[in-house]
Protein backbone atom coordinates (compact mmCIF):
# COMPACT_ATOMS: atom_id res chain seq x y z
CA UNK A 1 0.00 0.00 0.00
CA UNK A 2 1.41 3.62 -1.21
CA UNK A 3 -0.77 5.66 1.77
CA UNK A 4 -4.14 6.29 2.39
CA UNK A 5 -6.96 6.57 -0.10
CA UNK A 6 -6.21 9.82 -2.04
CA UNK A 7 -2.53 8.97 -2.62
CA UNK A 8 -3.10 5.39 -2.73
CA UNK A 9 -5.65 6.48 -6.01
CA UNK A 10 -2.49 8.97 -7.61
CA UNK A 11 0.22 6.10 -7.23
CA UNK A 12 -1.69 3.19 -8.95
CA UNK A 13 -2.97 5.39 -11.34
CA UNK A 14 -6.37 3.27 -12.48
CA UNK A 15 -8.04 3.51 -15.78
CA UNK A 16 -11.70 3.93 -14.20
CA UNK A 17 -10.34 6.75 -11.50
CA UNK A 18 -13.84 6.36 -9.94
CA UNK A 19 -13.83 2.82 -8.31
CA UNK A 20 -13.65 2.84 -4.32
CA UNK A 21 -10.54 0.38 -4.85
CA UNK A 22 -8.45 1.61 -1.37
CA UNK A 23 -11.85 0.73 0.34
CA UNK A 24 -11.93 -2.37 -1.58
CA UNK A 25 -8.91 -3.42 -1.01
CA UNK A 26 -9.46 -2.32 3.17
CA UNK A 27 -12.40 -4.98 2.77
CA UNK A 28 -10.87 -8.19 1.25
CA UNK A 29 -8.11 -7.61 3.57
CA UNK A 30 -10.45 -7.76 6.73
CA UNK A 31 -12.06 -10.97 4.63
CA UNK A 32 -8.93 -12.65 3.98
CA UNK A 33 -8.04 -12.23 7.93
CA UNK A 34 -11.37 -13.25 9.00
CA UNK A 35 -10.83 -16.79 7.51
CA UNK A 36 -7.71 -17.05 9.51
CA UNK A 37 -5.29 -15.93 6.94
CA UNK A 38 -2.11 -14.37 7.77
CA UNK A 39 -1.69 -10.91 5.77
CA UNK A 40 1.75 -8.99 5.92
CA UNK A 41 0.94 -6.05 4.35
CA UNK A 42 3.88 -3.97 2.86
CA UNK A 43 3.95 -0.11 3.47
CA UNK A 44 5.74 1.70 0.11
CA UNK A 45 7.53 4.63 1.46
CA UNK A 46 9.72 7.28 -0.08
CA UNK A 47 10.31 10.96 0.28
CA UNK A 48 7.02 12.28 -1.08
CA UNK A 49 4.73 10.26 0.85
CA UNK A 50 6.44 9.66 3.96
CA UNK A 51 3.58 11.77 5.93
CA UNK A 52 0.81 10.23 4.13
CA UNK A 53 2.36 6.23 5.49
CA UNK A 54 2.07 7.48 8.54
CA UNK A 55 -1.60 8.59 8.47
CA UNK A 56 -2.42 5.23 6.49
CA UNK A 57 -0.83 3.67 9.13
CA UNK A 58 -3.46 5.41 11.97
CA UNK A 59 -6.27 3.97 9.74
CA UNK A 60 -5.11 0.71 9.77
CA UNK A 61 -4.71 0.64 13.03
CA UNK A 62 -8.17 1.68 13.42
CA UNK A 63 -9.52 -0.80 11.63
CA UNK A 64 -7.16 -3.94 12.03
CA UNK A 65 -5.95 -3.33 15.28
CA UNK A 66 -7.32 -6.09 17.40
CA UNK A 67 -6.97 -8.96 14.27
CA UNK A 68 -3.83 -10.87 14.57
CA UNK A 69 -3.71 -11.50 11.37
CA UNK A 70 -2.62 -8.46 9.87
CA UNK A 71 0.84 -6.93 10.49
CA UNK A 72 2.71 -4.29 8.40
CA UNK A 73 6.40 -3.83 7.36
CA UNK A 74 7.94 -0.92 5.72
CA UNK A 75 9.32 -1.00 2.33
CA UNK A 76 11.69 2.00 1.21
CA UNK A 77 11.09 2.37 -2.65
CA UNK A 78 14.52 2.29 -4.71
CA UNK A 79 14.83 4.17 -7.95
CA UNK A 80 13.69 7.45 -6.69
CA UNK A 81 15.99 10.70 -7.13
CA UNK A 82 15.89 12.45 -3.60
CA UNK A 83 16.74 9.10 -1.45
CA UNK A 84 16.71 8.98 2.08
CA UNK A 85 20.09 8.40 4.09
CA UNK A 86 20.63 5.31 6.27
CA UNK A 87 19.70 7.69 9.08
CA UNK A 88 16.58 8.98 7.75
CA UNK A 89 15.31 5.70 7.38
CA UNK A 90 16.15 4.87 10.50
CA UNK A 91 14.39 7.82 12.34
CA UNK A 92 11.24 7.19 9.81
CA UNK A 93 10.96 3.62 11.22
CA UNK A 94 11.22 5.18 14.80
CA UNK A 95 8.36 7.60 14.02
CA UNK A 96 6.20 4.71 12.35
CA UNK A 97 6.78 2.25 15.86
CA UNK A 98 5.91 5.63 17.96
CA UNK A 99 2.55 6.20 16.01
CA UNK A 100 1.59 2.35 16.45
CA UNK A 101 -0.37 1.37 19.51
CA UNK A 102 1.24 -2.21 19.21
CA UNK A 103 4.57 -2.19 17.86
CA UNK A 104 4.27 -5.69 17.43
CA UNK A 105 1.92 -5.05 14.12
CA UNK A 106 4.76 -3.80 12.35
CA UNK A 107 6.05 -7.06 12.22
CA UNK A 108 9.36 -6.85 14.19
CA UNK A 109 8.99 -10.39 16.13
CA UNK A 110 9.92 -12.26 13.20
CA UNK A 111 12.78 -9.56 12.16
CA UNK A 112 14.35 -9.88 15.34
CA UNK A 113 14.09 -13.76 15.63
CA UNK A 114 14.09 -14.99 12.16
CA UNK A 115 17.32 -17.75 11.31
CA UNK A 116 20.03 -16.20 9.36
CA UNK A 117 20.56 -16.12 5.90
CA UNK A 118 22.09 -18.07 3.75
CA UNK A 119 21.59 -16.56 0.79
CA UNK A 120 20.64 -12.47 0.47
CA UNK A 121 17.38 -12.98 -1.77
CA UNK A 122 15.81 -15.28 -4.29
CA UNK A 123 18.36 -13.75 -7.13
CA UNK A 124 20.66 -15.91 -5.60
CA UNK A 125 18.66 -18.93 -4.52
CA UNK A 126 18.84 -21.86 -7.73
CA UNK A 127 14.87 -22.73 -6.09
CA UNK A 128 13.47 -19.25 -6.73
CA UNK A 129 12.23 -17.54 -9.57
CA UNK A 130 9.72 -14.98 -10.77
CA UNK A 131 7.54 -15.40 -13.84
CA UNK A 132 5.64 -13.29 -16.06
CA UNK A 133 1.78 -12.98 -17.39
CA UNK A 134 3.48 -14.53 -20.97
CA UNK A 135 5.52 -17.23 -18.63
CA UNK A 136 9.43 -16.20 -19.30
CA UNK A 137 11.30 -16.98 -16.18
CA UNK A 138 13.77 -14.67 -14.25
CA UNK A 139 15.89 -15.39 -11.40
CA UNK A 140 14.83 -11.61 -9.50
CA UNK A 141 11.72 -10.10 -8.97
CA UNK A 142 12.93 -6.75 -10.77
CA UNK A 143 13.71 -7.95 -14.13
CA UNK A 144 9.92 -9.06 -14.40
CA UNK A 145 8.81 -7.73 -17.60
CA UNK A 146 12.47 -7.05 -18.94
CA UNK A 147 12.51 -9.95 -21.76
CA UNK A 148 16.26 -9.46 -22.35
CA UNK A 149 16.76 -10.31 -18.79
CA UNK A 150 14.24 -13.58 -19.04
CA UNK A 151 16.29 -16.96 -18.21
CA UNK A 152 13.39 -18.75 -20.58
CA UNK A 153 10.09 -19.61 -20.40
CA UNK A 154 8.04 -21.72 -18.70
CA UNK A 155 7.60 -24.10 -22.11
CA UNK A 156 11.33 -23.66 -23.30
CA UNK A 157 13.69 -23.83 -19.85
CA UNK A 158 17.32 -24.94 -20.05
CA UNK A 159 18.81 -27.50 -17.58
CA UNK A 160 21.86 -25.00 -16.72
CA UNK A 161 19.18 -22.65 -16.04
CA UNK A 162 21.05 -22.32 -12.60
CA UNK A 163 24.17 -21.42 -14.18
CA UNK A 164 22.80 -17.64 -14.88
CA UNK A 165 22.48 -16.94 -11.26
CA UNK A 166 24.91 -13.82 -10.20
CA UNK A 167 27.55 -15.48 -7.35
CA UNK A 168 28.02 -11.69 -5.95
CA UNK A 169 31.38 -11.51 -3.97
CA UNK A 170 30.68 -10.18 -0.13
CA UNK A 171 32.08 -6.55 0.09
CA UNK A 172 34.10 -5.45 2.01
CA UNK A 173 31.56 -3.20 4.02
CA UNK A 174 29.23 -6.60 4.65
CA UNK A 175 31.98 -8.19 5.88
CA UNK A 176 32.61 -6.14 9.31
CA UNK A 177 28.69 -5.41 9.67
CA UNK A 178 26.42 -6.54 12.36
CA UNK A 179 23.36 -6.88 10.44
CA UNK A 180 25.43 -9.36 7.91
CA UNK A 181 23.23 -12.68 9.21
CA UNK A 182 20.26 -10.61 8.26
CA UNK A 183 20.87 -9.78 4.80
CA UNK A 184 24.15 -11.54 3.48
CA UNK A 185 25.46 -8.44 1.44
CA UNK A 186 21.65 -7.46 0.67
CA UNK A 187 19.76 -6.81 -2.88
CA UNK A 188 22.32 -7.28 -6.02
CA UNK A 189 20.25 -5.55 -8.07
CA UNK A 190 19.45 -2.36 -5.78
CA UNK A 191 22.96 -2.32 -5.64
CA UNK A 192 23.48 -1.80 -9.76
CA UNK A 193 20.80 0.71 -9.76
CA UNK A 194 22.57 2.62 -7.30
CA UNK A 195 20.63 2.21 -4.11
CA UNK A 196 21.32 0.90 -0.98
CA UNK A 197 21.93 -2.90 -0.70
CA UNK A 198 20.69 -3.34 2.76
CA UNK A 199 17.49 -5.28 4.06
CA UNK A 200 14.42 -3.58 5.72
CA UNK A 201 15.29 -5.50 8.44
CA UNK A 202 19.02 -3.23 9.10
CA UNK A 203 16.46 -0.24 9.55
CA UNK A 204 14.01 -1.90 11.83
CA UNK A 205 15.80 -3.25 13.98
CA UNK A 206 18.56 -0.40 14.50
CA UNK A 207 14.79 1.49 15.21
CA UNK A 208 13.29 -0.90 17.33
CA UNK A 209 16.52 -1.16 19.85
CA UNK A 210 16.43 3.15 19.78
CA UNK A 211 12.73 3.37 19.80
CA UNK A 212 12.40 1.17 23.27
CA UNK A 213 15.46 2.80 24.63
CA UNK A 214 13.47 6.51 24.87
Amino acid sequence: MDGTAKQYAKRKSYVDGQRAVFKKILNRIAWLAEENIHVDLRLNIDCENMDDILNLIYVLQARFDSNKNIVYYPVFVTGVKDKLSDKEKVEFVKEMFRVLANPAKMSINNRLYSFPRSLPCMRNDPQAFSVDVYGRVYNCEHLVGRKDKALGTLKRLSEKINMARLDEPLRDECASCVFLPKCMSGCASNLRMGDAACMIERYMIQAYMEFMCE
